[in-house]
């Protein structure tokens, strides 16, 4: 049991206990004095006797919090006995949102903020995986999600996908959660704590190359007739599939840089939105038309 202490400097209770060979001494916080006014000398008798009961249960859950930390009790069970604890202190329930509300929170201010919706859908992407994989703990509180589950996930993916696309969707997961610590919702971002693991490129992965003219004409001949000329743009201008897919006559002028003609467009994944021009000169002729 916690030693509660009071002295004549402070109204307030404090109290101390012994973890090993370390003494711990804190103030109850919120305050709760030992020494009430009240109205008569018989209410502030019965106040008191409250008040001390009051604080030797907080003290003695600090203690027991503490003893379980100690001991190696798994994080989890600690991060939900503390919570408890500062529901009782607080005299109410003041556990955060669930972990998949500040997944989908986070994704609606970035979309009013008006990032690309390409965008927005590959961050929905990967956090859904993240929430499948945590199936119903994804609906509790999001101060009870820990380090270790976060640990375990990235590892797993480390074996499935490419070093870029991990470190992408690592990103990802841990803006949501220092966005909600910003905002003053949590405490302790768990995705902050990953060890990242070296992963080893399989030969040839993740090089990028161009098609050759092979391989261009296979894809003609494969493709139906609308999807032929997003491949020409693609292998002619080097547009990616949805700005080709996106593209508008207006932003074709045939007799453009001196007859050359000349192909104008903004990349969707162009965060300053500037426009990109290639022209008929930078086309130049190619072998599979």
């Amino acid at each position: 049991m916690a030693t509660l202490i009071t002295n004549d400097r402070s109204p307030y209770f404090y109290f101390k206990f012994r973890i090993g060979e370390k003494q711990i001494s804190r103030r109850i916080d919120p305050p709760i004095e030992h020494s009430p006014k009240a109205g008569s000398s018989a209410e502030s008798r019965i106040l008191a006797n409250r008040n001390r009961q009051k604080a030797q249960a907080l003290a003695d859950k600090a203690e027991q919090a503490s003893l379980m930390a100690f001991g190696g009790t798994d994080a989890r069970a600690v991060q939900d006995f503390i919570s408890s604890v500062v529901d009782d202190m607080a005299g109410k329930r003041i556990r955060p949102d669930s972990t998949k509300k500040i997944f989908f929170d986070w994704l609606e201010r970035e979309r009013l903020k008006g990032k690309n919706p390409e965008t927005l859908a590959n961050y929905e992407a990967r956090i859904r995986r993240f929430l499948d994989w945590l199936g119903k703990r994804a609906e509790e509180p999001a101060d009870t999600l820990t380090l270790e589950e976060c640990q375990k996930f990235y590892d797993e993916r480390a074996g499935q996908i490419a070093p870029g696309t991990l470190k992408k969707e690592h990103e990802v997961l841990q803006m949501a959660f220092s966005s909600a610590i910003k905002k003053g919702l949590l405490r302790f971002n768990p995705w902050g704590g990953i060890e990242r693991v070296k992963q080893v490129r399989r030969k040839g992965h993740g090089a990028r190359k161009a098609f050759t003219v092979e391989q261009v004409k296979k894809l003609l001949a494969a493709a139906e007739p609308e999807m032929r000329g997003l491949i020409y743009l693609q292998a002619y201008a080097g547009l990616r599939l949805g700005d080709a897919s996106r593209l508008k006559w207006s932003g074709v002028d045939f007799d453009g840089a001196g007859g050359v003609g000349v192909i104008s467009f903004v990349p969707v994944k162009d965060s300053y939105q500037k426009e990109r021009i290639v022209t008929g000169k930078q086309i130049g002729r190619a072998s599979w038309r």
